[in-house]
């Protein structure tokens, strides 16, 4: 490539050369997250996005800056921008571990999934009116009820640990996940999907983004989901790439 006057743009063969050994690296060290990328027309549009951008944005320049040094000043302040928010990403790891609501895992309770019939009093009728005494009242448990649960795994992605419903003793609801180890990656949002096996967010409640992709953390349901309305799926969702990276079938325990 050559500039009017006939001489090479080394900033362009360089700018090209550095771009190529990046995808190469990533191909090398990432490939799997490079082949679920492929797989989904979202992802390929957003990639495709991204590049058409940059490249209209390197025209532009182009045509409004003369100044080569300055050129490439402007350009890089997107890359960086870029690799850092979805690059950086797949090489670090962040722990999160947050303690149990109300409760440690040896106090949680399990929700009954049958009801049976309590059995008669045995006890003789009192003297006085013939009435069978009351046994002792039933209480609800003080601290956290698992209501369903599922192991997590990955889409595409290295996924391990487990997803939890539980009801508080204030009476709203949690998702809960314990001992999780996903493979890192850029903008992961948590979502319960209605439905068994879910891969997509569609119709589901958003939960926020993932505290860490690693340890065990906790996620508030919105007061009008109803918990007990299954089955669901604990999806995590990739939104800059719009890709599935883990999700757990819940089951009632």
């Amino acid at each position: 490539m050559t500039s009017p006057t006939g001489r090479p743009r080394w900033g362009a063969v360089v700018g090209g050369a550095v771009a190529v050994a990046v995808a190469g690296l990533a191909l090398a060290s990432r490939g799997d997250v490079v082949g679920a990328t492929f797989k989904s027309p979202s992802a390929l549009a957003r990639v495709g996005a991204i590049v058409v951008a940059l490249v209209a944005l390197s025209l532009l320049l182009r045509r409004l800056v003369t100044n080569a040094l300055v050129r490439g000043l402007v350009m890089a302040v997107p890359v960086v921008a870029l690799v850092w928010l979805l690059v950086v990403p797949y090489f670090t790891d962040e722990t999160v571990v947050e303690s149990l609501p109300g409760g440690t895992a040896a106090a949680v309770a399990v929700a009954p999934t049958t009801t049976t019939p309590a059995p008669a009093s045995t006890a003789p009728p009192t003297p006085a009116t013939g009435a069978v005494p009351p046994g002792p009242a039933a209480t609800a448990p003080a601290g956290p009820v698992l209501l369903t649960s599922g192991a997590l795994s990955g889409i595409d992605h290295r996924a391990s640990g487990m997803a939890s419903v539980y009801r508080l003793a204030d009476g709203s609801h949690i998702v809960r996940l314990d001992g999780i180890d996903i493979q890192n990656g850029p903008d992961y949002f948590v979502h319960l999907v209605p439905g068994a096996g879910r891969e997509s967010p569609d119709g589901g409640f958003d939960l926020g983004p993932l505290k860490g992709n690693k340890g065990s953390q906790n996620y508030p349901l919105p007061a009008d989901v109803d918990a007990t309305a299954g089955p669901f799926t604990v999806l995590v969702w990739c939104r800059a790439f719009a890709v599935p990276v883990a999700n757990a079938s819940q089951s009632s325990v």
